[in-house]
Formats: C-alpha cells, sequence, structure tokens
C-alpha cells in the first residue's frame, strides 16, 4: 500500500478534536483549558471536525484522480526535434511508422526509430540504435522527429514463424524490399514486419541486397544464382481437425484429385496432406518439372492440396 502523507495542521486537528471529545465526557484537562464549558467546546469541537473533513477531501482523492496512481506504461517516447544516433541491425531501409514500430520491437538492438526530411524521402522512417536524443543544427521539429522505445513497457513479441527455405531466387524485378541483412533470421524479421509480404530470398554475402522481400511472385527455385541465395515462405496454418477419433474402418491411401504429374515422392506428401486436410504451398508447385503444368482449371496445381495456398492460386 502506497504511503500517504498528510499536512501538519491535518494531523494536529485530528488530535485536537480527540482531545476536544474528552473534554465533552468530562476531561476538559486534557484540551488545555480546565474552566471551558461543555457547549464551548462542543463548538470548537464542530469546528475542528470541519477543517479536518476540509483537509482528508484535500489530501485523499479517489484513484481515478488521485496523482498516486501509477501511470500506464508507455512504449514509445516522442523526441521531436532529435533524432537517435547510429542505424540498428536492420541497416538504413525505409519503413512507414507502423511497420517500423514493429520490425524495431523484434530487432534486439533498435532502441527507437527517426524520420528526417534528407532520408528516406522525409516521409519514412529508419530503425536507430542510439539510447539517448540529439539535437544538430540546421534541423528541428518541423523536419526531424525520433520516437524512443522502452523496453521495459515492451509486450512480448509473437514468435517468428518457420520459413521453408529451398535454394532459389524470387522472381526477377519483383523485389519489395532489399537490406544488408544476410542471414535466414533477419531477413525474415524484415519480411515479418510487412503483413504483405510473400516471401524472401537471401544471401550470406555481404551486400545492400543481400535480403530481398517479395509479395506475391513466382519464385526461380533451383538455383540460388551468383550469389548461391535461399528462397523462403511461410509456411500456412494447418487446418484444426474438429474429430480427431479416428474412424473405426481401415485408412486407404485413394484421392479424387489426380497425381498425374507427381513423383512417388511428392504424391506420398499430396495423398497426406489431403487425408489431414492440409492446404500448403510446397516448393516443388514451382519447380521446373511443373512449368508447363497450369495452376488453375480443371488438373491445375491448385487442386493439389500441397499446392493449394500458393500465391497465384491466391490470386485467382
Amino acid at each position: 500500500m502506497a504511503k500517504l502523507c498528510l499536512p501538519l495542521g491535518f494531523v494536529l486537528a485530528v488530535m485536537i478534536s480527540a482531545d476536544a471529545d474528552n473534554c465533552l465526557g468530562g476531561d476538559c484537562k486534557a484540551f488545555g483549558a480546565s474552566s471551558m464549558r461543555q457547549s464551548k467546546a462542543s463548538t470548537v469541537l464542530s469546528m475542528l471536525q470541519s477543517t479536518a473533513k476540509m483537509h482528508y477531501a484535500e489530501y485523499v482523492r479517489s484513484p481515478a484522480n488521485s496523482s498516486l496512481v501509477a501511470k500506464a506504461c508507455q512504449p514509445w517516447t516522442l523526441l521531436p526535434g532529435k533524432y537517435l544516433s547510429g542505424y540498428s541491425s536492420a541497416g538504413n531501409a525505409c519503413f512507414s511508422k507502423a511497420d517500423a514500430k514493429s520490425l524495431c520491437l523484434s530487432t534486439q538492438d533498435c532502441n527507437g526509430i527517426t524520420k528526417q526530411h534528407d532520408e528516406c524521402g522525409g516521409s519514412k522512417w529508419t530503425l536507430r540504435n542510439g539510447v539517448a536524443g540529439s539535437t544538430a543544427s540546421g534541423y528541428d521539429a518541423s523536419n526531424l522527429e525520433s520516437e524512443k522505445l522502452d523496453r521495459s513497457c515492451q509486450p512480448t513479441p509473437s514468435p517468428t514463424p518457420a520459413y521453408n527455405c529451398e535454394v532459389g531466387e524470387g522472381e526477377s524485378g519483383q523485389a519489395v524490399s532489399s537490406s544488408f541483412e544476410n542471414s535466414e533470421s533477419s531477413c525474415a524479421t524484415q519480411c515479418n514486419a510487412d503483413a504483405n509480404c510473400a516471401g524472401f530470398d537471401y544471401t550470406t554475402v555481404s551486400k545492400g541486397t543481400a535480403c530481398r522481400t517479395y509479395g506475391a511472385n513466382t519464385p526461380r527455385l533451383g538455383n540460388g544464382g551468383v550469389d548461391n541465395r535461399q528462397y523462403c515462405v511461410k509456411p500456412p496454418t494447418p487446418s484444426p481437425i474438429l474429430d480427431p477419433t479416428p474412424s473405426p474402418t481401415t485408412t486407404t491411401t485413394t484421392t479424387t484429385i489426380s497425381l498425374e504429374g507427381l513423383d512417388d515422392d511428392e504424391q506420398k506428401i499430396e495423398v497426406n496432406d489431403e487425408q489431414v486436410d492440409l492446404h500448403e504451398c510446397r516448393g516443388w508447385c514451382y519447380s521446373k518439372k511443373h512449368n508447363d503444368k497450369p495452376w488453375t482449371g480443371t488438373g491445375g496445381k491448385c487442386n493439389w492440396y500441397a499446392c493449394s495456398t500458393c500465391p497465384k492460386c491466391a490470386a485467382a
């Protein structure tokens, strides 16, 4: 329980009020006036009690108005006219405010975001490593602002979904963003910050385009290019099995969807997906041997459970 500090006048008023009560009971010496009449003591008591109530009302406020009540934790502090020094491990990539905050929360060395008129077109934000706001000549609140992150208020981030990765690159010319992030985990963090990101490719080579993110695209799988890239897509969320009770009948491997064109391993995956009602986007849906097979229509790849959530199917 928080301690409450009361003014001395209030405390004395209560103490004297108690003595006045004793006087009314016949012990007027305790009040300091042995000859005081009970009627006069009653008047004084009434005045003192009124004073005590006034002080109580002033210093013991309701929780809704009391300054003693702790304020809600605010994770972001606005710093107009100031910048945070140094880029985080996300590099100097530019993001919308919402995406920058989301990515900063999941980037360990990010302590805030900064927007300035001569960077990112003056409208987007970069992730910063500095912990204190600084001013600079020629900048003010009209062309420079930052928001500092207080990690003690940071909510627990959602777990980063695992990605399915294989040798390959995203569709040529369709990259949405690029950065120096040259690991699967750091590039995945950038993809997670964009709700429209369908996948990414990355290389361990240190370069400005090490990590490239993509929206819906047709990746070039099987060849990682000169940088030996990996292309990664988010795995679909399996559909819940509503009735886990096994059927008394013998499970068979029959399927109502044509398996024509699938090799033995692909057929096993497709049959299993149909049996457990799992829709996903396997990397081999984009393989060269299936290039001539249409995505949609009768006999299209989108009919296969193993390819049904690929971007080409969602766009159809």
